[in-house]
């Protein structure tokens, strides 16, 4: 009988150490991506796979890379990576840190994507450390960048629906944007 509940278990471990053991994808040179953008796919690959570790090998990889070519927006997009990197592993004074820096790195290259990117990324740990007023400032920025580009990320919303439904204030949180 122990040893029928113990095959799952060890099944399910040897296919958990065979997806951080696998090879991401190739990339190729022959697509236009520099060194920074390869090493970055390949942290976010290991990311989604749960491989923490690899990815930052990868994320701190392309951030070196930018950093020497002075790239910056690959510098705001590796440090944002960097920041999910140590929020997954529950890191949050970490991830706060390399968000703002991210978000620092952004607004040097006027990159509004990325920016709304780490900045809903920030919204997202201080509402995890029930920090409302610090998340409301930073998403309403969020936001004003969406409203400026004309693009919508999913996420100001959402954060905004949360943020309101956290701040008990329900009736707004159900048209965070106003009725209409």
């Amino acid at each position: 009988m122990m040893k029928k509940s113990l095959v799952p278990i060890l099944v399910l471990a040897i296919l958990g150490i065979g997806a951080c053991a696998a090879s991401p994808p190739a990339t190729s040179s022959a697509d236009g991506s520099d060194e920074g953008d390869r090493e970055l796919k390949r942290g976010i690959y290991w990311y989604q796979k749960g491989c923490n570790r690899k990815a930052m090998e990868h994320f701190l990889a392309a951030h070196e890379h930018y950093s020497l070519t002075d790239q910056q927006a690959g510098v705001a997009r590796s440090l944002n990576s960097i920041a999910n990197s140590y929020r997954h592993a529950g890191k949050a004074e970490d991830a706060r840190l390399f968000y703002d820096a991210a978000i620092a790195a952004a607004r040097r290259c006027d990159d509004q994507r990325v920016m709304a990117q780490a900045l809903c990324n920030k919204v997202a740990i201080l509402i995890e450390a029930d920090d409302l007023a610090g998340a409301e400032v930073f998403l309403d920025e969020a936001q004003l960048l969406t409203r400026e580009t004309g693009q919508v990320y999913a996420m100001v919303p959402n954060h905004r629906a949360v943020l309101l439904m956290m701040a008990n204030r329900t009736d707004e949180a159900v048209h965070p944007f106003g009725s209409g």
